[in-house]
């Protein structure tokens, strides 16, 4: 089943407009990866 809408425990910023909950149908989302690294000295 394709993912329709996805919820969080805190907020977020879409078209500046803070909100919990994304749908899908609603328009284009950007995707976006971060890979943390940690560096034992």
């Amino acid at each position: 089943m394709p993912l329709k809408s996805i919820e969080f425990n805190f907020p977020i910023y879409i078209d500046g407009k803070e909100v919990r909950k994304v749908l899908w149908e609603r328009g284009n989302t950007v995707e976006g990866v971060c890979l943390l690294h940690r560096r034992d000295s």
